[in-house]
Order: structure tokens, then sequence, then C-alpha cells
């Protein structure tokens, strides 16, 4: 399939003024491969052949477009009317997207159900313009949210609202599937709402209700396969011994001349192990054979034999990302409940990564005194586990240290650096140490609501929120001796912490006609 990927440009227009569209979302249906138009209504994407695209942009109508041979598209977007006549939440109420003076964006949950990542704002990325989303690449799928742009401070998080709960945690531990909807306030005026804590932007994000009509059911499984593609093709031990000794041709750093044990008289030595049967011609080397030590431990009891090791192929796997939900609902006119239990597990394309994630969901509200006075709450606990190990770092160690160093040694030890090598941690000796290693988090959020209707347009809504969440991490560092490198010391730490907040609610609204003018009135 990678094969067949092909390379789109394109550019997006405004029908209404022919002016580019700027931060227009461009994405591959179905996947979360996206970017955004620049400044001159621009994009570039790579996408498989045959593939559909999606362009979608604030206030116009979302367009698809079947890629074929064609590497260019050009886009006109036609103004969705129909849109503006769509409720959004804005904080403490709600209002009609034509009569907002902000920027909001609103991503129904429909759209991106089919996609299976641990994290529901990862899912955005490219479905909203100038939301830019970074993946770390971890399996626990954190990612970096950026809607305003890197504030003064370093701290750039945007401020989650979860039915009406602010958070600054990370959205790890919601379930995409209880979402209904994600809306993102993007400008200043979110700050008149919710204050300095959204400098740097606001994501809201609606949970599911229960359904009226009876009692349904439903079931959804899904497994994903994942490989993380080598950006470069690592030299095996004898294609990086002909490269050190080209090396050190071009810069004159072969100097030392000895006889090898076979009686080659002209073998030069090098500093990385590596020794070559030359001949000389007017003191110009020419490269014989490359002679590999058979031990990198020459001294005592040699017991590491070099080796051919693909670090790489050693560290890597297919991962496996899997996911279970069920999610019961039921109401009828007087009430409504949900209850989701929910398993996600992603072993990382990194051996040894992984992320875990066990949830319950119960949402529920009643209506009382002849629908007069709304009772409800809607309450998540969640419980993660995660490897400690991190993946981008035992990457970088697989791509610096040599090939000829073994996995293991003869004796059944590591393997591991010789004299005059960079020191350079055995990846797979990492892997296995901090197998026991691990991170836990219990999180308790939710909250309960009360809204009565006190006159006809005259409202008071009372809610109580909690974040409550414990954490704790064991670090279990073992002795080892792996080359020169060795540490005699066993140490284990272990780390909790808890806490949280909550928060109290109040607010009183008032809304009105008079003659063609309408008024919205709110206290809190």
């Amino acid at each position: 399939m990678w094969a067949q990927q092909i390379s789109i440009r394109g550019t997006v227009i405004s029908g209404t003024d022919s002016y580019p569209v700027i931060g227009a979302s461009v994405v591959q249906k179905g996947t979360i491969n996206g970017t955004i138009t620049d400044m001159d209504g621009n994009f570039a994407l790579d996408v498989s052949k045959g593939a559909t695209i999606t362009i979608s942009y604030v206030g116009f109508a979302t367009q698809e477009i079947v890629v074929d041979a064609a590497k260019t598209i050009n886009v006109t977007l036609v103004e969705n009317v129909q849109a503006l006549g769509d409720v959004v939440v804005t904080g403490y109420s709600s209002q009609k997207k034509a009569d907002l003076t902000g920027a909001v964006s609103v991503v129904k949950m429909d759209e991106i159900k089919s996609l299976n990542t641990s994290n529901a704002v990862q899912s955005l990325q490219g479905r909203v313009p100038g939301l830019y989303i970074k993946n770390t690449g971890q399996p626990n799928g954190d990612v970096d949210v950026k809607i305003r742009g890197v504030s003064t401070l370093g701290n750039s998080r945007p401020l989650y609202i979860i039915d009406g709960i602010p958070s600054t945690r990370s959205m790890n531990e919601i379930v995409t599937s209880d979402i209904e909807s994600i809306q993102v306030l993007k400008d200043a005026s979110a700050a008149t709402i919710y204050g300095s804590r959204a400098a740097n932007g606001v994501i809201i994000v609606t949970t599911k209700k229960g359904k009226t009509g009876g009692t349904h059911v439903e079931f959804r499984a899904s497994l994903t396969a994942q490989q993380w593609q080598r950006s470069v093709d690592l030299l095996n031990t004898e294609e990086y011994g002909l490269v050190n000794f080209c090396a050190g041709v071009n810069d004159g750093s072969v100097l030392n001349t000895t006889t090898l044990a076979d009686g080659s008289a002209n073998a030069v030595m090098n500093p990385y192990t590596y020794m070559y049967d030359v001949a000389w011609n007017n003191g110009v080397p020419s490269l014989n054979r490359i002679v590999l030590p058979e031990y990198l431990d020459v001294a005592g009891n040699p017991v590491m034999r070099a080796g051919d090791t693909d670090w790489v192929k050693e560290i890597s796997r297919t991962g496996f990302t899997q996911n279970y939900n069920v999610t019961v609902t039921s109401g009828n006119d007087k009430g409504r409940a949900l209850f989701s239990a929910d398993y996600y597990g992603n072993d990382g394309t990194v051996k040894g990564t992984y992320f875990d994630r066990i949830t319950a969901r119960i949402n529920s509200d009643y209506k009382l005194f002849n629908d007069r006075v709304v009772i409800g709450e809607n309450l998540s606990l969640s419980k993660t586990r995660s490897s400690t190990l991190n993946g981008g770092g035992l990457q970088g160690d697989a791509k610096n240290i040599q090939s000829i160093v073994p996995v293991h040694s003869l004796d059944g030890g590591w393997g591991g650096p010789a004299s005059n090598m960079s020191d350079r941690n055995n990846p797979v000796r990492l892997i296995e140490d901090n197998k026991q290693n691990h991170d836990d988090v219990f999180r308790i959020f939710g909250d309960a609501n009360l809204s009565i209707d006190i006159l006809k347009g005259l409202t008071f809504r009372s809610k109580f929120g909690i974040d409550y969440t414990g954490w704790w991490k064991r670090d279990m560092q073992k002795t080892y001796v792996s080359g020169f490198m060795s540490d005699k010391t066993a140490r284990l730490n272990t780390y909790a912490n808890y806490g949280g907040n909550w928060v109290l609610s109040n607010t009183l609204q008032y809304k009105f006609d008079l003659g063609k003018s309408n008024f919205d009135i709110l206290v809190g």
C-alpha cells in the first residue's frame, strides 16, 4: 500500500469572494493523515491512490474528492448557510453559530469514531483549522496541542471543558466513543468566560447521553496492526567497516600499520576495532579485505564475539491495538441513562512499550415536578497502565550502537560497546531490564447537576464537579555489565501522587423577547 502513495498539491478558494481560504482542513477520509492550507490557500499531502480526501472549513460545505492519477487539485468551497443555524456550547450557555462573534470549530464524533486512537484529540488532526497537533508516537497517544501558538511562559496546553468541568490534564483517560462532540474556541473571547486559563484556547467536550425509546445495547470491537517505517537503512558490520576505512583514507587518519596473525604484512589498524589488509601504492592504500576481530573484549577471558546485529529489527515489532466497548442506553419521557465499559490496549511498535486502559462511565438525567426540575450526573472512572520506556530514545540507541556489537555475550551476559567505541546502551537490555517498570493512573471525573425552571425564561442551574487522580510509578534499575559499561548498584524507586480539584458552579439565566430583539442575561 505504501508503494502506491502519491503526492497531491492544490489550492482552496472561497466561492463567495474567490479569495484563498487560510487554514482549511484537508484530510484523507477514514485516517488521521491530514494538513491545513497555508496563507495562500495551498496544501500538499501524501495519500494512497484512489483515496478520498475531505476539504472543510467553518461556515462552508464540506467537499469530498477521490484522488486518482491527478497530482493537482483546485477546490472552491461553497458557503453553508444551514450550518449557521447549528447550536454550539460557548461556556455556561449555548447559542447559534450565526450569533457568534468568536471563532468556534465543531467536530461531530461520527466523523472520527472509526479511528482507533487512545486520545480523542489526536483524531482532530487536520480537521480543525488552525489547530496544531503533534503526536509523540508513544502508545498512550499523548499529543502536543497548540491552538493559539506558543505561550510566553512556555505552557501552551489548552483548557479542556468536559461536560462543563474544567481540566488541564490530557484526554488519555476519556474514551473516544463516549464523546458526542468536540468544540474548539480559538480566539481571545474564550478568556471572557474562563479567565486566564483560556489564554491558550479552549476545547469543549460533550459526552453522550441516554436515548429515549427503550433499551439499546451497542458493542464495538476493533483490532489495528501497525509498523514503524525505517527512516534510513543502517549499515551492517562489513559496510560500517568499509565506510570507516574510506573516511580514514580521506582524512589521513589511517596511521598505524601492523602484521596480521595470518602473516599479512600491511594491515592498517583503525580505532573502531576493525583491521584492514591493504596494498600500498605510492603511499596510497587500497583495500584487499576487511579483517574483523574474533572478539571485541580481547583482554582476559574474551566472551563477546563480534556480531552482525540489526538493532532496529531487534527492538521493533508489529504493534497491535485492540479496543472493546459496550454501551447500554435507556430512556423515556422522564429520564435517560447511559452506561459504558471500555477496554483499550496498545502494544507499541517498539518492544516493551504499551498502554492499557479500562474505563466505566454512567450519565443520566431525570425530570421531576412536571419537568420543571432536572437532576443528573456524568461520572467516569478510569484506570491506566503504561510502560516507562521511551520508544523514541530506544530507536535512537538502535541507530547509534554499532552492528558489530552482539546482543548477548557467550556467557549469557549482555553485549555492549568495547574499548574505543562510543558508549551506547544495549537497547535490548534496556527493554528486558525495564519490563517490570510502569506508570499507573486512576482518575475519577464527573459532576452532579441540577436545573430548575423558576419562571418562564428564568432558569437556575447548579453543578458540582470533581477531577481527582492517583498516580503511582515503579522504577527498578538492575545491576548490569554490558561491554565496558556497567552498574554494580541496584536501586528501586517508587513514586505516588494524589490530587485533584472540585468546582461548584451556580448560574441564573433569563431569556426573553422584546419585539424583534432577543435578550439573554446570565449571572453566576
